[in-house]
């Protein structure tokens, strides 16, 4: 049987019937396939019936650039054949206009001046993933934008060159196959902005008659107005008179007039280059209703820079960690937040870094990331930076302790329960975004694998090739981990794995190039088979397979299966 993935009409049709299942009962959790009933497979969300619940993401080049299309397959997915016909490039259209004053009142008339159009979103039918795409258009002809992108759910912002012209932004915007209605944008008239135009300074020098002003001469600054709610800007980023002698700090905003329905906003300060040499802090500064038109907002004292600040990353045992990166992050003198330049340790496992020195009941966030292949786990504390009585840079503490990663240990066994060797491992972690966006091991001969992981929770990956499927289970690993069998605390014994068989699913991946074109093969179109599920309460999106078509469009999939 051969299940023919067509036009955008199919395409909408399924989003309402025969697609995905968003409120279905739930599910057995299991450990493999023998503890499910017939047909079932072992997911990480439980016992599920693996023909259901399947999206096809598929990339191809439409002459114009690479963009993903997203279908649903009807369920069940039980052929043997799948063909897909990726409809024409999806293009966002609409018009810009700015409103003008005129003798009769507020008219439009069309913005042809230069902008960048941002669309950032994720894809509307596979949970998590990010879909994110851009164009500058110099002279929009008519006021017309086009924006070529993927199927999804976006929010798309229009930015103007003049600075002085706040973003205009939609959200919520679905992007799918019949898109055809026009997203257009209104920028207001100058008349109609909160206009603030004020001063940003370091301090007033204490003691000088009149509380003379310390301008920020360090270096350029900049700032811009958000909804603090929401954390939509309300402005572009405008420039600040600074980082030169004789600078004083003057700015002047326009500001979304939709900021004059909120009780607040905020205004953020932010170095315009960040770099090692950078000494000057951000600060959110917050404007309460009704707004001051002349603010003069004060980054504070922030101190003298600490340059060359020193400490040391160990392990467990003491010796130095080569190689480690260390991050600081935190609150400094006059309240505003300093981030240092990421340093690594030497030889010594030593590092140098240049920091603001932090004020009473202050502190930065330090966090020592060992190599990936160290056996020394992350670390994070809270640190001090300060001068000494003789007036030299400190840290407190200065030594970062690192503790043993959790050794993580298993088995992996092919459906006859012969062991898996040379199965790549992928452990990708879930709950921090500092670590490692993944670590990999394999299998050796006896299907036994190895992962030093730092505690959090994760999504193990095991790869076996091309005649067995991909598969994933969830873990969480602990500091001290339940002993078992003479084990050590910093061991976790995972027991064994039971891959599940595989059915191959071949296909024609096939596109038009306008609408109305007859349909061509798309040579080396990427293909990633998706299946959609609740996973602890929500929804999520579990991998089966991957691939890329050939020259002819042809491709061929290993999916799990549970037919004996």
């Amino acid at each position: 049987m051969r299940c023919l993935l067509a036009s955008a009409l199919w395409w909408v049709a399924l989003l309402g019937g025969c697609g995905l299942t968003s409120n279905a009962p739930q599910v057995q959790l299991c450990s493999s396939d023998a503890e499910c009933a017939d047909g079932q497979v072992c997911f990480p969300d439980g016992c599920g019936d693996p023909f259901k619940n399947i999206v096809v993401e598929v990339t191809v080049n439409n002459g114009i650039g690479h963009y993903a299309q997203d279908f649903p397959v009807p369920a069940p997915m039980n052929a043997a054949s799948v063909n897909i016909e990726a409809f024409p490039p999806v293009v966002l259209t609409g018009e810009m206009v700015q409103r003008v004053s005129s003798p009769n009142g507020v008219a439009e008339q069309l913005y042809q001046l230069p902008v960048v159009v941002r669309a950032q979103g994720v894809s509307a039918l596979i949970p998590g993933v990010a879909r994110n795409y851009e164009v500058s258009i110099a002279q929009p002809e008519r006021g017309a934008y086009a924006l070529y992108l993927g199927t999804g759910r976006y929010t798309v912002s229009v930015y103007p060159a003049d600075k002085s012209i706040p973003p205009a932004i939609a959200r919520q915007v679905v992007v799918n196959a019949d898109t055809a209605n026009a997203l257009n944008f209104s920028f207001p008239a100058l008349e109609e902005l909160l206009i603030i135009g004020g001063r940003l300074i370091k301090n007033r020098q204490l003691g000088s008659p009149g509380g003379d002003e310390v301008a920020i001469t360090q270096t350029a600054m900049d700032i811009q107005a958000f909804d603090a709610a929401t954390g939509l800007p309300l402005s572009q980023r405008v420039p600040v008179s600074s980082g030169f002698s004789g600078s004083r700090g003057d700015f002047v905003m326009g500001v979304d007039p939709a900021a004059n329905a909120l009780d607040s906003l905020s205004l953020v300060a932010t170095p315009r280059e960040p770099s090692p040499t950078v000494m000057v802090p951000e600060k959110t500064f917050t404007l309460l209703k009704p707004y001051p038109a002349n603010p003069i907002l004060e980054l504070g004292d922030f101190g003298d820079p600490l340059l060359g600040v020193t400490g040391n990353v160990v392990s467990s045992n003491g010796a130095p960690i080569v190689g480690a990166m260390v991050k600081l992050e935190g609150t400094v003198m006059g309240g505003g937040q300093f981030r240092a330049t990421p340093v690594m340790t030497d030889s010594n496992g030593q590092f140098s870094v240049n920091l603001l020195p932090n004020g009473p009941n202050q502190s930065y966030t330090a966090t020592a990331i060992p190599p990936g292949d160290s056996p020394s786990g992350l670390w994070t504390l809270p640190v001090r930076a300060t001068s000494n009585m003789a007036n030299q840079p400190m840290l407190t503490p200065s030594r970062l302790n690192c503790p043993d990663k959790v050794l993580v240990i298993g088995t992996l066994l092919r459906p006859t329960r012969e062991p898996a060797s040379a199965v790549k491992v992928m452990a990708y972690q879930k709950s921090n975004n500092q670590a490692p966006t993944s670590i990999t091991s394999s299998t050796d001969p006896l299907g036994r694998f190895t992962l030093a992981l730092d505690p959090g929770d994760y999504e193990l990956e095991f790869l076996p090739g091309a005649d067995l499927p991909r598969m994933s289970r969830l873990i969480t690993v602990k500091r001290e981990a339940p002993t078992d069998g003479g084990l050590t605390s910093k061991t976790l014994d995972l027991k064994e794995f039971v891959l599940s068989r595989g059915r191959v699913v071949r296909g024609v991946i096939t596109a038009k190039q306008s609408p109305g074109a007859a349909a061509t093969v798309a040579p080396n179109a990427v293909l990633r088979f998706f299946r959609v599920a609740k996973l602890n309460g929500k929804e999520s999106a579990l991998l089966l397979s991957e691939t890329v078509a050939n020259a002819r469009g042809e491709y061929s999939v290993v999916i799990p299966t549970n037919e004996k």
